[in-house]
């Protein structure tokens, strides 16, 4: 970002303040997409006092959160203000393939080489040494990976299958936790902290047909690693993914919602929130 879209971002959110406290939303496309297409912020503000902003970042991960947090939004968030992190478990790998969503999203570019002929030399580097490198750190061979081909004539469920097996190492790579994700995920917990806001971390619900690939051990893991980071940080969790089967839901490939299921988790989403906001008041 540069810093006249900084100063328009700090504006935005100034002329929010003046008669509401602002909910800084920070997701990904998973959520982030249902969120703008049903619009959130209209949604928010006509059932409470509070402004939403919503921060959809294209791979976006605890660190490309606390870069957002770094750049602008700690010189935003006032007390009662409330942040929303969404943790799907494919944010917490450092060295995922989402990485190019992340290079993406910061510096508008696709590849390095382009990066380079512009002489953003200090940009790479701070980038690569906080967020991205070994890139090749958890690739690794997987077992069983379906070998699949083109088909025509399948029906909307078949497309969703074959969306998942054409995709099936790729997301078991990306679902491999790493502890400098989590670590930041708690860094950035408590500068929210210290600007005496509210924080709250969801976990995203999603398909059982994602949840049968990566195997239970995995979303497990998931759950138990977020579940302690709510507990020693004292952050509100609103998990979707316990007690959940993955079947509430219709996803149009795999991953993210269909339009009516966008809208049904939509309405879930901001009346679960909403009524933890308003028991944090009592």
């Amino acid at each position: 970002m540069e810093s006249k879209e900084k100063s328009e971002l700090l504006s935005t959110l100034s002329d929010m303040h003046k008669n509401n406290n602002v909910i800084y939303i920070l997701t990904n496309s998973r959520a982030g997409w249902t969120f703008n297409d049903n619009n959130l912020d209209k949604l928010i503000s006509a059932n409470s006092g509070y402004r939403a902003v919503i921060f959809s970042i294209n791979g976006g991960i605890p660190r490309s959160f606390y870069g957002l947090l770094e750049f602008a939004l700690l010189d935003a968030i006032r007390p009662q203000d409330a942040a929303v992190i969404f943790i799907a478990p494919e944010m917490l790998n450092r060295n995922s393939s989402f990485m190019s969503g992340c290079v993406e999203a910061f510096f508008r570019w696709k590849h390095f080489p382009e990066l380079l002929t512009y002489g953003n030399y200090e940009l790479i580097k701070k980038f690569l040494t906080g967020n991205s490198l070994p890139i090749m750190k958890y690739r690794t061979d997987i077992t069983g990976a379906v070998d699949i081909t083109e088909g025509e004539g399948l029906d909307a469920g078949e497309k969703k299958e074959l969306v998942l097996s054409r995709f099936k190492d790729d997301y078991l790579n990306n679902f491999k936790i790493d502890d400098y994700q989590l670590a930041v995920l708690k860094k950035t917990i408590k500068e929210i902290n210290k600007a005496n806001a509210k924080t709250i971390i969801v976990l995203p619900p999603f398909p059982d047909g994602l949840r049968n690939m990566i195997g239970p051990d995995m979303v497990q893991e998931y759950v138990k690693k977020i579940s302690d980071i709510a507990s020693e940080t004292g952050t509100e969790l609103v998990d979707y993914v316990t007690n959940y089967s993955g079947k509430e839901y219709s996803y149009y490939d795999g991953s993210h919602f269909d339009p009516l299921s966008g809208k049904k988790y939509s309405e879930k989403f901001v009346s679960d929130l909403l009524q933890n906001l308003n028991e944090e008041k009592l």
